[in-house]
């Protein structure tokens, strides 16, 4: 990938920020992707725009490209801009996409953007839980469209900021898992325990499920969300831009440089991996996607 000279990039973002460049596009594979419009969406999708598509969670993004484990099937669950399942999508290793995303304003930013690039993962619009029925969420009021988070109850990240509620429907994760080997990406805010609690029946019985769980530093459930996975048969691998680094616990670790106060730590790895797949396999794929495996 070329790195774009500094005041060539510097120029560039001032005519973003002016509107006067109003779409941003990236090349995946050998697919040109269109993001439109960019400002003011989501601070992902900033993100992307300043420092490039590979820029957020890159190890997770390489994963999934890649697909090394020959999936079938991704579900993407807390799809926010659809940014995994569209690399999935644009590596053509997957017969089926799924995403998942709560929230409406989200949603329809991603069924439009599927429209003009001409993506055919399948979007649902709805939350995950415990099963069929009706939740309500609480969005921070940041500014964006899209709000970065949307959950039952917001992270303290956002104390003292205004916050609005919406009901969203919801569905438990089992609705989504079709027979075959599947890669779910679990990033739902907090829920994961909840929606991981009522599919543990098929995540046990099961050996062709791979997950990909979103744990944090401050989760205070953090312990029994990698417990439970465990339990069902999984091991466990927190996911680095290094490789893959085996767990027997969850290695929660705190953005390096950061000062944090108590409570307001920001997580530096966040993306644990549960497989059932044995370890020396798990130990080829580390080395050939990230050179490294302790």
């Amino acid at each position: 990938m070329s790195i774009v000279p500094p005041l060539k990039r510097i120029v560039r973002r001032a005519m973003i920020d002016a509107h006067l460049i109003r779409r941003a596009v990236f090349i995946i594979g050998d697919k040109p992707i269109v993001y439109a419009p960019i400002r003011r969406q989501s601070r992902l999708l900033d993100q992307m725009v300043d420092q490039g598509v590979w820029s957020y969670e890159p190890e997770l993004s390489h994963f999934v490209f890649a697909n090394p484990f020959g999936y079938e099937h991704f579900v993407d669950c807390g799809a926010h801009v659809a940014l995994f399942s569209t690399v999935a999508e644009c590596s053509g290793m997957y017969s089926d996409i799924t995403a998942i995303e709560a929230s409406p304003a989200t949603a329809a930013y991603v069924r439009n953007f599927a429209q003009h690039n001409g993506m055919s993962f399948a979007l649902h619009e709805c939350a995950l839980g415990a099963a069929e029925g009706r939740l309500k969420f609480e969005i921070p009021e940041t500014g964006y469209l899209m709000p970065s988070h949307s959950a039952l109850s917001v992270s303290k990240l956002y104390r003292g900021q205004a916050k609005r509620k919406i009901e969203v429907a919801s569905r438990p994760l089992t609705d989504f898992l079709k027979t075959g080997r599947t890669l779910v990406k679990l990033d739902c805010e907090g829920a994961e325990e909840t929606i991981l609690n009522a599919a543990l029946d098929t995540l046990s019985k099961r050996a062709d499920i791979d997950l990909i769980v979103e744990i944090m530093i401050n989760d205070a459930n953090k312990q029994v969300v990698f417990d439970l996975m465990r339990g069902a048969g999984y091991g466990a691998y927190l996911m680095t831009n290094a490789g893959l680094v085996r767990e027997e616990r969850p290695l929660t670790l705190p953005v390096q440089g950061v000062s944090s106060k108590p409570g307001a730590a920001r997580t530096g790895w966040r993306n644990h991996f549960f497989t059932k797949s044995p370890s020396a396999a798990v130990e080829r794929v580390s080395l050939a996607l990230y050179g490294y495996f302790p």
